[in-house]
């Protein structure tokens, strides 16, 4: 039983590293776009809630775009 385990895991550690690479790499992407944006530029808090808002609600688990 614990040989059968133990690729099992290695298969599933597999698959989460991929998976936490991918999330990594779609917040870098997103927070190198929205930092050329016009409304993240101006400096303009109520253009940063709007922009944050509208990101919240376009991806799950996004990390620092909370907007409370």
């Amino acid at each position: 039983m614990r040989s059968q385990a133990k690729p099992n895991l290695e298969l599933k550690s597999d698959v989460l590293t991929e998976s936490i690479f991918r999330w990594e790499d779609m917040n870098v992407l997103l927070l190198c776009s929205i930092s050329q944006d016009p409304s993240t530029i101006s400096m303009n808090a109520s253009k940063h809630l709007s922009l944050l808002v509208g990101i919240n609600h376009s991806y799950s688990h996004i990390y620092l775009a909370e907007a409370n």
